[in-house]
């Protein structure tokens, strides 16, 4: 995905990833290669079961 000058990421719980450029205060990223439907289904059952998931987020100039 990519960043914008548009992103405010002011909302203070929640952060989304778009694939589409619908922007607003939760939005982290927009152009993403993925939704929830095509992420993976033992990473959602896991995540339901309560395991952790450390996420790194990078920002190139």
């Amino acid at each position: 995905g990519f960043g914008s000058s548009e992103l405010t990421l002011c909302n203070p719980s929640v952060m989304v990833c778009r694939k589409s450029t619908f922007t607003c205060s939760r939005t982290l990223m927009i152009k993403a290669d993925k939704a929830a439907i095509d992420l993976d289904e033992d990473l959602i059952k896991d995540l339901s079961n309560g395991e952790t998931l450390r996420v790194t987020i990078s920002v190139d100039d």
